[in-house]
């Protein structure tokens, strides 16, 4: 869509239960997503709740009201017994239905919103609400889909595909999704997985995710940072990184036993992040002194740490990529590094990676191979060079203005 083209202006309710300042990424990219659509001339409001992800976020206390960047914000309290991990799971599912009740009230008071727009967590709840909210509305309704639910955990044996649970959640969520006027996802593969769960795929669109702004720091600092400039004041130590949740979902076990076995000397690995495999991955690491681990940290702080490495990780579990996509990728790329890439060869990311040289590929579960991968990454210093090269020509392709366009088309569309 052309910037000069003149659109309707449209009433955009948005539905998250996270939203800048709290730290997970997507509200964060919330808040950029937001501020764009009220640029263009639409009137965008969110609903959500007192920055609650963790403990840090938890010691924070917004306005119940304000407007940011010319979007209208509204938290509600904050849910009960935060510090309670049980009560914290239950706040994550009762926003679902605190919206939804919010709704309703609104709908009587006669407010009227054109767009309901909502992500698929917490999984098939939150896109069950939003759909409801968009019926009340009589408003269209666009269903941003970060990970495929409830399918993926029934992939890492979570659910059974048999257990009359997931056979309800799937049935929610088909539904919702042939409902959604227009589902965004992140890859090729989701989209394929997506169509063949729902049966349609004239509602689909692929749009990745974006690196991140940071909304603290001065102006200059949301500039991509220099990799050269990092590395010039560096030792001759290569350092490979993984940055993000430590999860179920990233065998990053592998990883380590990898280290272990790779003949690098020169190679360092540091995790940043936490999450539920933190301790074993600790305690896998046997206190090696070439592996490393950091603490979740600030984004500007994070991204500062992660520009300095050479090699970022990024490391699926067996199947995953046709359910979830990895956006530590782009974010890595978008700070210069190059990466090592866990992940099956025939996925979209796989063949991207190998096609534009941004990146080695190695598949799932082949341990041996990541120990050569990051053996031969640690002693070839033109070909991390070369990768480098190729990822400035990325990164100069995939820039916030290039995908913010692209959503421009889709709303424009709606």
């Amino acid at each position: 869509m052309a910037h000069n083209q003149r659109v309707l202006s449209m009433r955009i309710l948005i539905i998250y239960r996270h939203f800048w300042p709290d730290s997970p990424p997507y509200a964060s990219m919330l808040r950029t997503l937001a501020a764009r659509m009220s640029a263009n001339g639409h009137s965008v409001e969110i609903w959500c709740e007192q920055p609650c992800y963790k403990a840090s976020d938890r010691a924070k206390q917004n306005p119940r009201h304000e407007v940011l960047s010319g979007v209208s914000v509204t938290r509600l309290r904050r849910f009960p017994l935060a510090n309670i991990a049980l009560m914290r799971k239950l706040g994550s599912f009762a926003f679902a239905g605190r919206a939804l009740c919010k709704s309703i009230i609104a709908r009587i008071r006669g407010e009227r919103y054109d767009l309901i727009w909502s992500a698929s967590i917490p999984p098939v709840i939150q896109g069950v609400s939003a759909s409801l909210i968009a019926r009340i509305f009589d408003a269209k309704f666009l269903y941003h889909i970060q990970d495929i639910y409830p399918e993926l955990a029934a992939h890492m044996g979570y659910l059974k595909p048999s257990n009359p649970l997931y056979k309800i959640l799937a049935l929610l969520e088909r539904k919702t999704r042939c409902k959604a006027d227009r589902i965004i996802t992140l890859s090729q593969d989701m989209a394929n997985k997506i169509s063949s769960l729902s049966g349609k795929d004239d509602n689909i669109r692929i749009i990745n995710n974006f690196g991140l702004q940071s909304f603290d720091a001065p102006a200059e600092k949301h500039k991509p940072l220099s990799i050269a400039a990092q590395k010039e004041a560096k030792s001759d130590k290569v350092n490979f990184i993984f940055a993000g949740n430590l999860g179920m979902f990233q065998k990053l076990d592998n990883v380590i036993d990898a280290m272990h076995m790779a003949n690098a000397d020169n190679a360092t690995l540091s995790f940043m992040g936490e999450g539920k495999a933190l301790d074993m991955l600790k305690s896998r690491s046997q206190n090696a002194d070439n592996i490393h681990f950091l603490a979740h940290r600030p984004f500007e702080q994070a991204r500062h740490e992660i520009a300095k490495a050479d090699i970022g990780i990024v490391s699926l579990e067996a199947g995953v990529y046709q359910f979830a996509f990895p956006s530590k990728t782009l974010t890595y790329w978008d700070l210069g590094l190059p990466a090592l890439v866990i992940v099956e060869p025939d996925s979209a990311l796989a063949q991207f990676c190998t096609e534009r040289e941004v990146a080695l590929v190695v598949t799932p579960d082949d341990i041996e191979g990541i120990a050569k991968a990051i053996t031969r990454l640690s002693e070839d210093a033109a070909l991390r060079r070369r990768m480098a090269n190729q990822v400035e020509i990325v990164r100069a392709e995939m820039t916030l203005s290039a995908i913010l366009a692209q959503w421009d088309d889709i709303i424009a569309q709606l």
